[in-house]
């Protein structure tokens, strides 16, 4: 904590942060404000907090949030705002199955203010889940400022959300008269969702992902590639993030 407030002490003497150090010290203050949250030190939360949102953030409902990850930091105006995209682990009632643990991601707005990294809330502004936009209403009490999702996850089950990201075909066979094949990964839901690449490579296959954020109705194509003549073959896995949901693409080469 001390060194992020020397970091933001630092700050106020420069013209402006260092690109590496703003994003340096906003992780740690996200990792401590969500944590502060995991603990239920919701007191001690207030120091990350933006004056002009702690009104808001006392009068609302706090989620039993079990754990979490940073997703996404996108660094805006000279490095002194920031769109933070957090994973948090919490537990949800999904019709037909109960209450049950859901990777859920929120995007929300980070400022500096007094040399420090705080978290603050646009009332207007939309909060992007993988089930669609929240929109609060203009006139919404403070409590309402940060909406519940749950009507949008009622309408799912656990076996349609595995399936709403899907790749198509499952499988490719690259072949010297083929030897450039294409997997169309095609998003089903909402809201966005985000890919990661986990198989970076596979000896004599070449793997290139088009881009890994997807918009709702989005599609993006993994190209496999061979290379050389020795027979090769594996699973390029994908990761569909915050649905927790694994694609599996076999290839193989000969």
């Amino acid at each position: 904590m001390a060194s992020v407030l020397v970091a933001g002490a630092a700050w106020g003497q420069q013209a402006a942060p260092d690109p590496a150090e703003a994003e340096k010290a906003l992780r740690q203050r996200v990792q401590e404000f969500y944590q502060l949250q995991v603990d239920k030190k919701f007191r001690a939360a207030e120091a990350y907090i933006a004056e002009d949102t702690k009104d808001l953030f006392y009068a609302s409902g706090k989620p039993d949030l079990a754990s979490f990850s940073i997703a996404k930091i996108v660094m805006k105006d000279n490095d002194t705002r920031a769109d933070v995209t957090v994973k948090g682990k919490v537990s949800m009632f999904v019709m037909g199955q109960g209450m049950v643990p859901i990777d859920l991601p929120t995007t929300g707005t980070w400022k500096i203010e007094d040399d420090k990294w705080v978290w603050y809330v646009d009332r207007l502004a939309a909060i992007q889940t993988p089930f669609g936009d929240v929109k609060p209403a203009a006139n919404a009490p403070p409590a309402a400022a940060t909406p519940d999702i749950s009507a949008q996850v009622k309408n799912f089950d656990v076996a349609s959300l595995q399936n709403m990201v899907r790749a198509e075909p499952s499988g490719v066979s690259l072949s010297e008269d083929q030897p450039v094949q294409s997997v169309t990964i095609t998003n089903g839901m909402p809201g966005s969702v985000d890919l990661t690449l986990q198989t970076k490579s596979i000896p004599g296959i070449g793997i290139e992902l088009g881009k890994t954020h997807l918009n709702a109705a989005e599609k993006v194509k993994l190209t496999l590639t061979r290379k050389g003549d020795t027979p090769a073959s594996g699973n390029v896995r994908v990761e569909v993030v915050p649905l927790g949901v694994t694609l599996n693409i076999g290839v193989s080469s000969r």
